[in-house]
């Protein structure tokens, strides 16, 4: 009996000595942000935020915008991340008050078509807090609405 527990426990330790310790990351904060500056929307961009946010809407016909700002990574004149707030009627009919939102607006070139893809809503405080954090990571500084 002695002699199976003993086992047991080489085996054990044995097992849990493959196991290798999660790798950490290589690189630093600031490398993954780099620098961000302020995009100017033009109304053609702030009609393809629109339609993006809109499209993914419960009630495309009560929506409601609020401040809206952009910012692009030095150097990169396609991706621009956009943050900002909206308003709509929930399944039940009622307005569910300004949340924030970011996405990602791929500009038109001679390659790409362009538009805007919703990343997240903030429909709780979780959320909210988390794109907040995001935008605020890309140089975006949300009002509190």
């Amino acid at each position: 009996m002695a002699s199976i527990r003993a086992i047991a426990i080489c085996l054990c330790a044995g097992i849990a000595g493959c196991t290798t310790a999660a790798p950490t990351p290589s690189f630093s904060p600031q490398q993954a942000t780099g620098t961000y500056l302020p995009v100017d929307l033009t109304p053609e961009l702030i009609a393809m935020v629109k339609t993006g946010v809109t499209n993914r809407l419960k009630d495309p016909g009560s929506v409601q915008f609020g401040a809206m700002k952009a910012s692009a990574k030095t150097g990169d004149r396609e991706m621009v991340t956009v943050c900002g707030f909206v308003n709509a009627k929930n399944s039940f009919g009622g307005y569910t008050g300004m949340q924030p939102y970011y996405g990602m607006l791929l500009r038109r070139s001679a390659t790409a078509r362009g538009g805007f893809g919703v990343m997240q809503f903030g429909s709780d405080r979780i959320k909210a807090g988390a794109i907040k954090d995001v935008c605020a990571q890309r140089s975006i500084y949300l009002p509190i609405e």
